[in-house]
């Protein structure tokens, strides 16, 4: 009997341990490459600085999860923690007027409100914390 329960004990930590980690995020711009690279995040960039200014925040954090493809493709995801009800409204209005015309080299892609699953990334991807 003490070794059934055991073996439970094993298979369900062993279980726990290839369970697929998902995590949800509002914001995801996923920049992809047609053929020549990804576009330039410049203007993301000044407009979450404009945006920081506006509403007094100190920092807005992002997940940067790549490489995706060989071209350099990854995403940008944001949790927006931190921000009020208001603020995560406008800044998604924000992004959704701004992404649509980030289209040097590659283009660049809105998506809100989804998960994102470590199991369905290349093996290569990595996360790393991208302080805005």
């Amino acid at each position: 009997m003490k070794q059934i329960i055991i073996s439970l004990l094993f298979l369900g930590l062993i279980s726990g341990f290839t369970q697929p980690t998902s995590v949800k995020y509002p914001v995801v711009i996923k920049f992809q490459s047609i053929c020549c690279g990804v576009p330039d995040d410049a203007p993301l960039n000044e407009m979450i600085k404009k945006f920081k200014k506006q509403y007094k925040i100190k920092t807005l954090i992002a997940t940067r999860i790549g490489p995706m493809g060989k071209e350099g493709e990854y995403y940008l995801a944001f949790s927006l923690k931190g921000l009020t009800a208001k603020q995560k409204l406008n800044f998604k209005k924000k992004i959704r007027s701004l992404v649509p015309t980030m289209k040097d080299n590659g283009v660049a892609a809105l998506e809100e409100n989804i998960s994102i699953n470590a199991a369905d990334l290349p093996s290569r991807a990595t996360s790393t914390t991208v302080n805005f």
